[in-house]
């Protein structure tokens, strides 16, 4: 887990990233729904074994291979993947990164270093824990009880 402290909000999006395998494009697509699972994100990379060329998400597991047909156990991950995923580079902050999600509508994104290196994969869901610290902690406040119209 990631230390939370409110500043952080400016610092680097590398102490966030998750390092995961990379998934080959002649997986099947319930390898890479099993790699997914065991490694609790939503985005892997899919490498053609010399870089990486598109990822694979949840959703694209979900909508596009089901709504498909396609057979878990004998389609490729290339059948279904993203070809032109969103990247991101180590050095943007959390909030740019952030932003960056926002825009495009993403839960997560692939990670690059300024040589163009595979680095890993950015969560939502990390990005969220590092602000945390922003909604109180502890009993609710005043006014949210006032909201709910509770006695004081």
């Amino acid at each position: 887990m990631v230390e939370k402290d409110p500043m952080q909000a400016a610092m680097t999006v590398q102490a966030l990233l998750t390092g995961l395998p990379l998934v080959p494009v002649t997986a099947a697509l319930q390898e890479a729904a099993l790699t997914l699972q065991k490694v609790e994100v939503e985005l892997l990379a899919v490498s053609d074994g010399k870089r990486v060329v598109g990822s694979i998400s949840v959703w694209d597991l979900a909508l596009t291979a089901c709504a498909a047909g396609y057979d878990p156990g004998t389609t490729p991950v290339l059948n279904v993947m993203s070809c032109q995923p969103v990247l991101f580079r180590v050095d943007m902050t959390a909030a740019e990164s952030l932003q960056l999600m926002r825009r495009k509508g993403l839960s997560a994104v692939l990670a690059y270093d300024c040589k163009d290196r595979y680095e890993g994969v950015l969560c939502l869901r990390r990005l969220l824990d590092l602000l945390d610290p922003i909604a109180p902690d502890g009993p609710e406040p005043e006014y949210v009880r006032r909201v709910r119209g509770e006695p004081l």
